[in-house]
Order: structure tokens, then C-alpha cells, then sequence
């Protein structure tokens, strides 16, 4: 299953247009049950509510949006069925934006509550499908079993499968920092399998920070390339690099390191606060001192290695940086919590 794959069935909600007072706003829902979703919030002018299939390609349509039974605005919608998408244009107050946000997470929170329910409508993985799978054949409260039965070594690993859980839950945000010309866009490039960022000699051809969802290893990643650091060409580079350095300061980062360009000072002080270091270009010679109190992920140029070992190594290397188990299209073996609520309760019932 690919890792940009978007889900089929699940209603996404985002706005297209920018935020704050406008004159219009456009919010775009997608999935297979949008208009029944829809249906729910939209009536006639003379106030019938609407069957959702009769809205399949109509439009632009004028119609009324509701919160329950309270009005909120007079919006166009428009179907684009043959793109499995939907428009409403709204008038650009933010105060109905907000409305409309609100109800939706009401909606959103009441159509289900169940985690690996959820799951099981938007995998993006063969693990996460796996561990949703299984764990609907559990229970509710079938991990209390596991808890009370399984001892110390049971605890152990029902923690364990319910950090891998969580982490197969929400794409975990990673990005590639370093100098210019360290190799960060081509590893970008190898762990997507595609040609997604310029690469080349020339320093400074990333400048904005670029992310990409990915399967490493069954784990969802939010990956970002990010402009390098270096000389600074001129205003928009620095804005550039001053993001870099934001990113890095609050996002979980790898540090690329090119063999041949060594480690200077500052690399010293970022290899300390990396989640992850790789030594890019491996296959030339290595230049100056390097940190020896780690081991380093080296990945040669990346000319003659094949996208599928790279992401193999950094994938696992990911991994184990992370302190979590290795997940299989089997899932996972035990029963975890259901709800957001419930892995709260688990969670203060493994503390030591």
C-alpha cells in the first residue's frame, strides 16, 4: 500500500483559502461518504434537508448551512464526482469558518470513537491495516485481561505494542538538516522513491522546507527537506535558513553530514540535539574529526545504491533511535485500548 495513498471512505475537511476576513472562503471535503456527511449540515432555501446522493455532481447550487437547527450561512456547493471531491464557498467571516469547524469535530468525534476503527478506514500502511485488523477482533476492555494476567513481562509488552500503536497512529514529523550540498534533498528523494526535490552541486537549490508522508519500515513519517546551511546568497536564502533552524530547534531532525566535507563546529553542536546522524556521500573519502561516541548511519552518494537498501537502513536505524519494536503485517498479539480516553487509563496503570 503506498504511503500517499489518501483514504478512500473517511471525509477529509480542509479550507483552500487563506486564513483571516476574506470575501470568500472555500472549504473542500473529500472520501466516498462526504455527502452523506454533508447532508447532515445542508438544507433548501425553504428549509427541506437534502439526500446526500442527490448532491452527487450538482452545483454550483445555492444552499443553507446549519449547526443542528441553528443557521450559520448561505453557501454555492458544487460536486466534482468524477474527482471524489466536494466544495462549499462560504462568506469570509472567520467567526462561520470556526462555526463550521466546530461542528464538524462534533460530527467527527460522535461518528466514532474507536481508534483501530478509524484506523481500519484510513491505512496508508500493511501495518497499520494489520494492527487495525486485529485489534478488531478484541474487546473494549479486553487489554484489562492482558494488564492484570500478563505480570511484569506482560506489562512489558503491552507497553511496548502500545507505543508501537501510537506511533502507527499520526505520521511522526522528522527533518533532514545540515549544511549545503550535504546530500539531504537526494536522501529525500531515495526515501520517497521519486524525483520530489532538485538535486545537484550547486549549494542552496532547496529553499522551501518540502513535506512528504512515508512508509519507513511500517511507521508513518512526516518527512521535510529543508533549505541547508551556509553562506547566505542573499535575503531569501536567509529566510530560508533561519526556517531551517526553527525547524530544527522543534522538530525531531536528522543530521546529514557529508563524508567528504567533515564535521565543523556547529555540526558538533546539532550532531548532540539529532534524533539521527548520517554520513552522506560514504563511498569518498572521510575528512577530519567525526563524532565517535554513536554509530553513524553511512550511505554512500546514493549513485549506486538502490532506493530500497537506503530506505531499509535508515528506516531501521529510525527505529531503534526511536526505542520501537519492529512491526509485521501481523499486528501486534495483545489487546490495546480503544479510545483515546482508555490508552490514558492503561498508560497510568503501566507507570511503575
Amino acid at each position: 500500500m503506498s504511503g500517499g495513498r489518501e483514504s478512500l471512505r473517511v471525509p477529509q475537511f480542509r479550507v483552500l483559502t487563506a486564513s483571516g476576513r476574506a470575501g470568500v472562503q472555500v472549504v473542500e471535503v473529500r472520501g466516498l461518504d462526504r455527502l452523506a456527511l454533508l447532508a447532515r449540515f445542508l438544507r433548501t432555501p425553504s428549509g427541506d434537508r437534502v439526500e446526500g446522493e442527490r448532491l452527487k455532481g450538482r452545483g454550483p447550487v445555492r444552499l443553507d448551512l446549519f449547526d443542528g437547527d441553528t443557521l450559520l450561512d448561505e453557501v454555492l456547493f458544487v460536486d466534482f464526482a468524477e474527482r471524489g471531491r466536494s466544495e462549499l464557498h462560504l462568506h469570509g467571516a472567520p467567526v462561520i469558518l470556526r462555526r463550521l469547524e466546530r461542528s464538524w469535530q462534533r460530527r467527527e468525534d460522535a461518528r466514532s470513537t474507536d481508534l483501530f476503527l478509524d484506523l481500519l478506514t484510513r491505512a496508508q500502511t500493511e501495518a497499520q491495516l494489520a494492527l487495525a485488523i486485529e485489534q478488531s477482533g478484541f474487546g473494549p476492555d479486553d487489554w484489562r485481561a492482558d494488564l492484570e494476567a500478563g505480570g511484569r513481562t506482560g506489562r512489558e509488552a503491552l507497553a511496548a505494542a502500545l507505543r508501537a500503536a501510537e506511533a502507527l497512529f499520526t505520521p511522526f514529523d522528522l527533518a533532514l538538516v545540515g549544511r549545503q550540498n550535504a546530500g539531504k534533498s537526494t536522501l529525500f528523494n531515495r526515501l520517497l522513491m521519486l524525483e520530489r526535490n532538485l538535486t545537484g552541486p550547486t549549494p542552496g537549490l532547496t529553499r522551501d522546507a518540502i513535506r512528504e508522508v512515508v512508509d519507513l519500515g511500517g511507521y508513518p513519517i512526516r518527512l521535510v527537506d529543508t533549505a541547508g546551511l551556509g553562506a547566505v546568497q542573499d535575503s531569501i536564502d536567509a529566510l530560508a535558513q533561519e526556517r531551517t533552524i526553527r525547524i530544527g530547534a522543534r522538530t525531531a531532525h536528522v543530521l546529514v553530514v557529508a563524508s567528504d566535507e567533515g564535521f565543523g563546529p556547529a555540526d558538533f553542536e546539532r550532531h548532540a540535539g539529532a534524533l539521527l546522524t548520517v554520513r552522506s556521500k560514504s563511498d569518498l573519502a572521510q575528512v577530519g574529526e567525526w563524532p565517535a561516541d554513536e554509530e553513524l548511519v553511512s550511505l554512500d552518494a546514493l549513485h549506486r545504491t538502490g532506493s530500497s537498501g537506503v530506505r531499509a537502513r535508515f528506516a531501521g536505524a529510525l527505529r531503534l533511535a526511536r526505542g520501537l519494536p519492529e512491526v509485521s503485517d501481523r499486528g501486534v498479539g495483545l489487546a490495546l485500548p480503544k479510545t483515546r480516553e482508555a490508552i490514558a487509563e492503561c498508560r497510568c496503570k503501566l507507570a511503575p
